[in-house]
């Protein structure tokens, strides 16, 4: 019966059992007490004289050595069957020879029955029944029948001492049976509990953040539909508070990705220390947050809880490798106001929290019908713009770069413009920070990089030793094709590597991003030059000016604006090109609009300048011919 159990247990649950064992070991324990009942019942009829009767059981006790063989061999299927065969012989013979069906031996089929179930197979049992069910009914017709006369049962003491020993032996199987269904009972309990202990670790792994242990998207979407469903039926609020972490990619990208994970835990952290019980706080991605705060009767609650949330972040984070500041920015959206389902509250939490970035971060906003149809309008214009290429509308103005010292035109910087066929004339500012955001700024510069270099051959036939200055933004120069890129232009129409000038940010030479020090470093292998666009207005560090090859600051126009009557404005110039001096560097002022200033500039030692003073950036066409007639002044 165990036996047959445990093939209806869960797939490797028989195996913990390991019910072979306790077959091998139930089958010695019985085939030990049979073998010795049997002897003591054996010698029992010797001293009460029944010669033959005693004879039969000593033999049989002796051939049970046979089964203890086979089980040591771990032979226990024909172990069992062997002592079955042993014990229904025995009984058969002992019957025939005695009373029939009134003899004693009858109790022994008992025993026998109960030996199958705990170390037999359910076939072996089965037959056994049948094989005693068929000796009941053959005895019974020839008792009926007369064929047979049913004998005498003689009773005495032999007859008391073999009943006590088969009942002994049949309680002792009965009890061990008890105890391997106990212990088995015991252990499909403790599997059982595991089984559920590990469906309630799956349940919480499939609804929580691995890393933070803050519910997920999915769990947050579920507290969201129950919480909306509360508030109808009390009329009460519930605000969505989606939270994206300021600048979290640059903690990341310097300090790696433990620091990156130490910064989420340790912000969860703190959300969880001020929000309510009743709010739910997930992690829905990345550096991305939700906040569900319930059961509010008015919307000025959530914005009490916005301004605790960025007051905690004030506190400067505890990281491994430094001491990292780190802001949020909050969009919230209100139910019902703003909607009843979870989809279109996080959108909306979304796009209020993407206003809240473009005001300058660390800043709550609530959505409202102007940033959505802002948003709308965003995607659209970045649709128009990756079609820009190929329908067209895109093209590089120059403005011309003018040698302070023969007031001649030695170069040009490349300025991208788009206009539009939906949208008219789209200004840089607009568009550029939109294809930085979608990933198109790298085929965008590819673009520019490829007519660039073809009009800069077309110049250089008029003016041998012209500059071409490109811009690169950060994301083209994190980008592993953009040395291919130039290499290919260069190859393809036959330019000096000196002809271009690649202008990059102040920031960006700092970066200590593995592809951008390899493509600087690749620049300065080719001897391009290298010039830092609007120096002065972020963080430089001088001594990677030289290291990598940079040869020009062009210094914004911000200080170049009235820079005759501004003394500020003079001392910073005037540093800027002291340091260039020092280092051995070129200068490019930027927004030349009136003479005084270039008077101020060629007395300062400024060798070069561009500006409105000479011309606004121009087509092609309209820049040659400038070339070919010589420089005048923008009135």
């Amino acid at each position: 019966m165990i036996y047959a159990y445990a093939k209806r247990l869960p797939h490797g649950l028989g195996e913990a059992l390991d019910f072979e064992r306790i077959r091998k070991k139930r089958l010695l324990q019985l085939t030990f007490a049979v073998a010795f009942s049997l002897t003591l019942i054996g010698l029992a009829q010797f001293w009460y004289r029944f010669l033959f009767e005693g004879i039969v059981l000593l033999s049989s006790a002796c051939l049970s050595g046979s089964v203890i063989f086979l089980a040591r061999k771990d032979y226990i299927n024909e172990g069992a069957n062997l002592l079955i065969f042993l014990l229904v012989a025995t009984l058969t013979v002992l019957l025939i020879e005695g009373a029939g069906l009134r003899d004693i031996a009858m109790f022994g089929f008992v025993g026998v029955v109960i030996f199958s179930t705990m170390i037999g197979r359910p076939r072996l049992t089965m037959i056994l029944l049948g094989y005693i069910t068929l000796l009941c009914v053959v005895y019974g017709l020839l008792y009926h029948l007369n064929i047979i006369i049913v004998p005498e049962q003689l009773t005495g003491l032999e007859t008391a001492f073999s009943l006590a020993v088969i009942f002994n032996v049949i309680g002792y199987a009965i009890i061990s049976l008890h105890r391997d269904l106990v212990s088995a009972a015991k252990t499909i309990t403790q599997e059982n509990q595991r089984v559920l202990e590990s469906k309630a670790i799956i349940e919480h792994l499939a609804h929580h953040d691995s890393l933070t242990n803050l519910p997920n998207r999915i769990l947050a979407k579920d507290r969201l539909e129950h919480a909306i469903i509360s508030s109808q039926r009390n009329g009460h609020k519930v605000a969505v508070l989606f939270l994206d972490l300021d600048d979290f990619k640059s903690t990341n990208d310097s300090l790696g990705h433990d620091a990156g994970d130490d910064l989420l835990i340790q912000a969860a952290q703190r959300l969880e220390t001020r929000c309510r019980e009743l709010d739910t706080i997930c992690r829905i991605g990345g550096d991305e947050f939700l906040i569900i705060a319930e059961d509010l009767q008015e919307e000025w609650q959530a914005s009490k809880l916005a301004q605790k949330i960025l007051k905690s972040f004030d506190v400067p984070f505890e990281l491994q490798g430094g001491t990292v500041t780190c802001t949020t920015s909050i969009g919230i959206a209100i139910a019902p106001t703003d909607g009843t389902t979870f989809e279109s509250l996080l959108k909306k939490s979304d796009i209020a929290m993407y206003n809240a970035k473009e005001n300058g971060r660390n800043q709550f906003h609530y959505f409202n019908v102007q940033q959505q149809e802002k948003l709308q309008y965003r995607i659209i214009l970045t649709n128009a713009l990756k079609r820009s290429i190929e329908t067209q509308e895109l093209e590089l103005l120059y403005q011309p770069k003018i040698d302070l010292a023969s007031d001649a035109i030695v170069g040009a910087e490349a300025l991208l413009r788009w206009h539009s066929q939906d949208f008219g004339t789209i200004s840089p500012t607009e568009f550029i920070p939109l294809a930085e955001q979608n990933g198109f700024i790298v085929e965008l510069g590819q673009w520019v990089i490829r007519r660039a270099c073809q009009d800069a051959a077309d110049f250089m036939k008029q003016k041998p030793g012209f500059t071409m200055s490109i811009n690169v933004s950060v994301a083209q120069f994190k980008h592993a094709s953009l040395i291919q890129d130039i290499d290919e232009q260069i190859e393809r129409y036959q330019l000096p590597p000196k002809t271009l000038d690649i202008e990059i940010t102040e920031s960006l030479i700092a970066d200590q991003e593995t592809t951008i020090r390899e493509n600087l470093a690749a620049l300065k292998m080719r001897e391009i030059s290298i010039s830092i666009d609007d120096f002065g207005t972020g963080y430089s560090n001088l001594g990677y000016l030289k290291k990598f090859n940079v040869e020009t600051l062009k210094i914004d126009r911000s200080f170049i604006y009235e820079l005759p009557d501004n003394d500020s404005n003079k001392t910073i110039v005037k540093a800027i090109l002291q340091i260039c001096k020092g280092l051995d560097m070129s200068a490019v002022a930027e927004g030349v609009e009136d003479r005084g200033t270039i008077e101020l500039l060629k007395q300062w030692g400024c060798e070069q300048a561009q500006g409105y003073y000479w011309s606004k950036p121009i087509r092609k066409p309209e820049f040659e011919a400038l070339m070919q007639t010589g420089l005048a002044a923008e009135t």
